[in-house]
């Protein structure tokens, strides 16, 4: 095996342990993006419940206005859970098999070369498209986070005019 082969061979493992990290990286951004939807929904139940509560100890402050009103039920919050299938965001599973790598058979070693380059330039291909997509994730994250952290505020002003 000539110096380049092992230069190239080197560079195709480490290509496939940054895919699998890369794979990993996905996970993690794809669990915090459901995180943040999940806090902007309770966010959103806090803060009907908080204008509920604020009505209901104005009404309690100002009885002769509300004789004839009955004071609502709560009802309609339910479990607030995680769900997996909830996901929308799917990136294709574009995995790296291990069978990938080259059968040297009775191929000359210039054609070894030249196929274990073209694996490296596929795998660097399926490495630019995750990229990619978990990088339009992570600019959705962003959006939400300033969502979320919008509701905070509100929900921190409603809770100051309770107390």
């Amino acid at each position: 095996m000539s110096k380049l082969e092992e230069e190239i061979d080197k560079n195709l493992s480490q290509m496939k342990i940054n895919y699998e990290l890369l794979d990993n990286q996905g996970e993690k951004i794809n669990k915090i993006y459901n995180g943040l939807e999940h806090i902007e929904h309770n966010n959103s139940i806090s803060q009907k419940i908080l204008k509920r509560l604020n009505n209901l100890f104005y009404r309690f402050t100002n009885p002769l206005k509300f004789k004839e009103q009955r004071i609502a039920n709560f009802g309609g919050i339910e479990d607030n859970t995680i769900n997996p299938e909830d996901n929308n965001i799917n990136p294709e599973d574009n995995t790296i098999n291990p069978e990938d790598n080259i059968n040297p058979g009775e191929k000359d070693s210039d054609d070894i070369i030249m196929d274990k380059i073209f694996l490296m330039k596929n795998i660097a291909y399926k490495m630019n498209e995750k990229i990619d997509e978990q990088n339009e994730i992570l600019y959705e994250t962003q959006g939400k986070m300033d969502s979320c952290n919008k509701g905070i505020k509100k929900n921190s002003k409603l809770i100051s005019e309770l107390i």
